[in-house]
């Protein structure tokens, strides 16, 4: 009996570890509560700036995509067409071998689903060279599909059907105990439709080509991009970085299991 007690605890306390956690938000950023001027460039407002002159800067939006979303966001004109819109965020996260499992998320919405199409965000760690993007954009003649940008190269996901104007959360997990950094998943959620996140195994497992300093990967910047084949608004929100830990329940309950390991081995030995 004492050896099934002690199997039971061992599983439970595996699975708290496993399931139990919670994200520890490095970095966030919320356009509503920032006291932005919707209508406005987003260039110029609250540290945001267009990195690249002569180029278009998106504007704060509102009300926009389905599902009835009112709040605030990185937008492009709706006139425009056949255009390029940039503008960025100075940050500063820093990262080591440690870091395993590090969440890299930014909610996009296009306005539509077709070639030439791009709405995407750039995480820089000290140049745009050494960045890697993701989200939803177009390599050669395809029709837009789930994408990533490494430090190397670029690469065209599995995904191949979004809803316009439905909102997505963008997820590239991270380790960083991989030189380079290593993805481990890369997913996009219809928020819009509440659906389960669909993980693109295409794109699990690349190696982003990030270059450290001193062992160190320091995030730098956040900078969306849209590229625009036809005219509308597509739109840019909620961009984070977090790593999972566990909850403190999760902890007290692991060394409970431990606990009960040690007696066990102790009246072994006795």
């Amino acid at each position: 009996m004492n050896r099934f007690l002690l199997t039971c605890v061992c599983a439970v306390a595996v699975s708290l570890v496993a399931t139990g956690t919670m994200a520890d938000t490095l970095f966030s950023y919320d356009f509503d509560s920032q006291g932005l001027t919707v209508g406005s460039s987003l260039g110029g407002q609250d540290g945001w700036v267009n990195p690249f002159a002569g180029t278009n800067t998106p504007k704060v939006v509102n009300a926009v995509g389905n599902g009835g979303n009112t709040t605030n966001a990185a937008g492009t004109n709706s006139s425009a067409s056949g255009t390029s819109y940039y503008v960025q965020k100075s940050i500063s996260v820093a990262f080591t071998s440690a870091d395993t499992n590090v969440a890299f998320d930014a909610w996009i919405c296009p306005c539509t689903t077709t070639a030439k199409e791009s709405v995407s965000t750039f995480w820089e760690f000290g140049s745009l060279s050494n960045s890697f993007a993701m989200g939803w954009a177009q390599i050669g003649t395809t029709n837009s599909k789930s994408y990533l940008r490494t430090a190397t190269g670029e690469n065209n996901g599995s995904i191949t059907s979004l809803t316009a104007k439905d909102w997505y959360d963008c997820k590239v997990v991270v380790d960083f105990s991989v030189t380079g950094g290593k993805v481990v998943s890369f997913s996009l959620q219809d928020m819009t439709t509440g659906a389960a996140p669909v993980y693109d195994p295409a794109l699990a497992g690349i190696n982003l080509g990030l270059t450290s300093t001193g062992g160190v990967y320091t995030a730098t910047m956040v900078l969306p991009r849209f590229d625009h084949n036809t005219s509308g608004v597509s739109a840019f929100d909620n961009p984070s970085i977090s790593t999972a830990v566990p909850e403190p329940g999760t902890l007290a309950l692991l060394c409970c299991g431990l606990a009960g390991l040690l007696c066990y081995a102790w009246r072994n030995r006795k």
